[in-house]
């Protein structure tokens, strides 16, 4: 797991490498309002959650 410097962002956002979508569909579903998108950027073997405001914090 990683955190970086980003800018705010304005929505959330779940992307996936090819061969991910399980994994990414798995995490997906445990955050609300939230769709996992397949990227064809890279080719890490990663998942890049991006957290936005419309998010409710834990619970």
């Amino acid at each position: 797991m990683a955190t970086g410097n980003a800018p705010a962002a304005t929505k959330s956002s779940l992307t996936y490498p090819a061969g991910m979508e399980s994994q990414a569909k798995a995490l997906a579903g445990r955050l609300p309002g939230l769709t996992a998108e397949q990227s064809g950027a890279g080719s890490a073997s990663v998942l890049v959650l991006t957290v936005g405001p419309e998010l409710p914090p834990p619970s």
